[in-house]
């Protein structure tokens, strides 16, 4: 059986799945107050995700293990929120929406 290199390992144990986990609350949160569709909770795991993914090689060495998986969790929120802040003030929804009903069109021709 192959085993997961160590480094893959870090990554997944110390920086993905605090992020995956930060992320899933911050969206069941939204969730209470609002409602949300597939497309805005998958958007919000990729931009959590990539924060934590982008900041955690450097909170994993200057934190200590035990304060470094809160300080990822805390890095995806706020970089999800950092995200849609951009996404909305830049009115790249309009774009994303037109690219999604280019892709629905496309899809339904076929």
């Amino acid at each position: 059986m192959h085993r997961i290199p160590d480094d893959m390992w870090q990554l997944l144990t110390k920086t993905i799945i605090p992020a995956l986990v930060a992320v899933s609350v911050g969206i069941a949160v939204k969730m209470k107050k609002t409602r949300i569709t597939l497309l805005s909770a998958f958007t919000s795991y990729v931009i959590g995700i990539g924060f934590a993914f982008i900041f955690g090689f450097a909170i994993n060495e200057h934190f200590e293990p035990d304060t470094a998986i809160m300080a990822i969790g805390a890095v995806a929120i706020t970089g999800e929120k950092i995200g849609y802040w951009i996404i909305f003030t830049f009115e790249f929804d309009t774009i994303g929406d037109a690219l999604t009903d280019l892709l629905r069109n496309w899809l339904k021709k076929k």
